[in-house]
């Protein structure tokens, strides 16, 4: 069995068309900033998955939860951008929001909860969970993991579509708990999950649009 797993691509007609010249992209965000983005989640899964498949283990995808996945996703794209970028830089505050902010607005690039930015989602469903109803700009890679079980017929993780849209705290729902365990978390709600998908930046040719 083959040890070097397919690899995803970043397709150019998946981008939206005269995104550059449309003139709604916030701090300066260009096309190529998304598609880097995408260069280093693709790269990331084939050298990991290549190792992991040369020990005779599972794909990453399979080995580590959902969440921890998302999470991969999101700090990669949040990491590239900032090094691509001409305007927006990791935020240095542990756990800070939002991820990404405008360079020099804030001292030392650190801010707790800033006004300015944007924050970096990922997500295998519709929409991702936030730890709160924030106004601002949100960015959410929605992906793919191929549920095939037979590694050498499975497709790459594929991010399907990316999404930016400035949104308000209105936009959102509380999900409520019904015990007393975990941390109430808030989604977009229809009409925020709406005004989110109005800010399409790429949709990959290969899946349906949703």
């Amino acid at each position: 069995m083959s040890t070097k797993p397919r690899r995803a691509a970043v397709v150019s007609s998946g981008f939206t068309k005269d995104l550059d010249m449309a003139g709604w992209l916030p701090y300066g965000l260009q096309r190529r900033d998304f598609a880097n983005a995408m260069e280093a989640i693709y790269d990331f899964f084939e050298s990991i998955n290549t190792a992991l498949m040369g020990r005779g283990l599972e794909w990453f995808e399979n080995t580590v939860r959902a969440a921890a996945v998302s999470n991969v996703i999101s700090d990669l794209s949040a990491a590239s951008v900032a090094k691509h970028s001409n305007g927006l830089v990791l935020n240095r505050k542990h756990n800070g929001h939002p991820d990404l902010i405008p360079r020099g607005t804030y001292p030392d690039d650190t801010v707790a909860a800033g006004e300015e930015g944007v924050e970096i989602k990922s997500t295998r469903g519709r929409v991702a969970d936030t730890h709160g109803a924030r106004a601002g700009w949100v960015c959410q890679f929605n992906y793919k993991v191929d549920p095939e079980p037979i590694i050498a017929r499975r497709n790459p993780t594929v991010i399907t579509h990316i999404y930016l849209a400035n949104v308000t705290e209105a936009l959102f729902r509380r999900n409520e708990r019904k015990t007393g365990l975990g941390t109430h978390t808030s989604t977009l709600d229809k009409s925020g999950l709406a005004v989110l998908r109005q800010g399409l930046i790429y949709q990959d040719p290969s899946v349906a649009k949703k």
